[in-house]
């Protein structure tokens, strides 16, 4: 997978990026979590579920005319990120509500708790129960009926 050149848009500072077209439901990410969103996209799409990903490079400047018009487009998105909730996901929810959105809104990321976890990413992702398998468990409300 190349992260420069294999996407739907190009790269630019500051602006969200379409890596994977979808017309259902939304997966915003970022870092190195990309992969598992797309992985998580990949599954959706074997189950008829048709979900764009969205990575988010920054968040200041964080490209709010872009997630209003992607806000727009979907009846329910989702954030998966290797972060604690309180960063990305509370700008998103925040942005949404500013704009009236009344699509779901859902939140896939580490615990706000401390966890005794050293070692590899992968093992600390495991600890907070970020696996594909229990992202994808945390999908079963999303499906191809709430399109807009």
């Amino acid at each position: 997978m190349n992260l420069t050149a294999d996407f739907v848009e190009p790269w630019q500072f500051g602006k969200v990026r379409k890596l994977r077209e979808g017309k259902t439901h939304c997966i915003f990410t970022y870092g190195v979590i990309i992969k598992m969103a797309l992985s998580v996209a990949e599954e959706l799409a074997a189950q008829g579920i048709s979900s764009s990903v969205i990575a988010i490079p920054t968040l200041k400047p964080l490209d709010t005319e872009s997630l209003t018009v992607v806000l727009q487009a979907y009846s329910s998105v989702s954030r998966i990120d290797e972060c604690v909730p309180r960063a990305l996901g509370l700008e998103i929810e925040s942005l949404a509500h500013r704009k009236g959105y009344q699509g779901k809104v859902d939140t896939l990321a580490l615990r706000y708790e401390f966890i005794h976890c050293y070692g590899s990413p992968k093992g600390i992702l495991q600890a907070n129960d970020l696996t594909e398998r229990l992202i994808m468990e945390g999908f079963r409300h999303v499906s191809n009926d709430k399109t807009r």
